[in-house]
C-alpha cells in the first residue's frame, strides 16, 4: 500500500507541474475518459475542459499537505488532501482506478476553505 500511496501522491503532483501539464499524451493517459471534476467554483469540469486547462495552466505554486489515500477495492481507492495553491486553501478529494494496468484519475472534487 505504501508503494500506491507514494505513486499516487506523485501522480496528483503531477497535475501541478507544467512539464507535465503540457504532454496532452501524458495527461490523457492519466485521465480516465470519463473523467469528472467539481471545481473550487461550484462549476462542473468535464475531460476535455480540464485537458485545454492544464495545457495552458503553467507551474502552479502548489503545496500538497496531510495526504491520506485509502484503498475502496482492489481497483479503486481515494485521495484527499489540503492544498494550498497560490495564496489559496483548498480540500481536495479524487477516485482513482486501476484500468488497462493503470491507475486514472475518475473523479476530482475542490472545495475552497478559508483559515
Amino acid at each position: 500500500m505504501e508503494n500506491l500511496h507514494n505513486m499516487i501522491l506523485e501522480y496528483e503532483k503531477d497535475f501541478f507541474k507544467k512539464s507535465f501539464c503540457e504532454d496532452d499524451q501524458a495527461v490523457s493517459q492519466r485521465l480516465d475518459t470519463d473523467f469528472l471534476e467539481f471545481g473550487q467554483s461550484g462549476k462542473i469540469y468535464h475531460r476535455h475542459e480540464i485537458l485545454e486547462f492544464l495545457r495552458n495552466a503553467g507551474d502552479r505554486c502548489a503545496e500538497i499537505k496531510d495526504f491520506h489515500l485509502e484503498k475502496l477495492c482492489k481497483s479503486c481507492c481515494i485521495a484527499h488532501y489540503r492544498c494550498e495553491n497560490d495564496g489559496k486553501h483548498a480540500l481536495r478529494t479524487s477516485i482513482w482506478i486501476h484500468i488497462d494496468d493503470q491507475w486514472k484519475l475518475k473523479f476530482h472534487q475542490g472545495t475552497p476553505v478559508t483559515l
